[in-house]
């Protein structure tokens, strides 16, 4: 079973969290990284600018770029901003839109596509509908399609 780990970014030192996540997840070569950045307000959430300072330490330190997962807003933002953020517009996508259909939405910046996509969560799957609920699991589980190999 393939796995992986993302760190959820907040506002502070970026060096100073990719360190902690390196720490805590002691990833492997084939285990995958994520960035999660929720939103371009740089008081909740990591600022775009240390997103790039995190995966550039990211890449330093393993070898390897992490994933960005985010959701439409926030790539939406990184996409328009590509030029000056020439790292976060070229990380592999882990796009986050809870929709049964993204047809239009890419071309989006760098992107050509998403390399994962996670379109069912708690926020559009309850008791009576849900776009793909897996046997046996609840409500409250997310749903991801990937765009790539195992290998990949």
């Amino acid at each position: 079973m393939k796995w992986g780990a993302y760190h959820l970014a907040r506002p502070g030192n970026p060096i100073q969290q990719a360190e902690h996540f390196l720490s805590y997840t002691k990833p492997g070569p084939d285990d995958l990284l994520a960035l999660d950045i929720e939103h371009d307000d740089p008081r909740k959430w990591m600022s775009l600018e240390d997103g790039e300072i995190f995966a550039k330490h990211i890449k330093m330190r393993t070898g390897r770029w992490p994933m960005l997962y985010t959701n439409h807003y926030t790539s939406r933002t990184i996409a328009a901003r590509k030029d000056e953020l020439p790292i976060l517009s070229r990380l592999n996508l882990w796009y986050a839109r809870y929709k049964e259909d993204i047809r239009g939405v890419f071309p989006l910046g760098h992107w050509d596509s998403y390399t994962i996509w996670q379109f069912s969560s708690m926020v559009n799957c309850n008791d009576r509908t849900c776009p793909m609920r897996s046997k046996g699991t609840g409500n409250w589980i997310d749903v991801n399609v990937v765009a790539m190999s195992p290998a990949e």
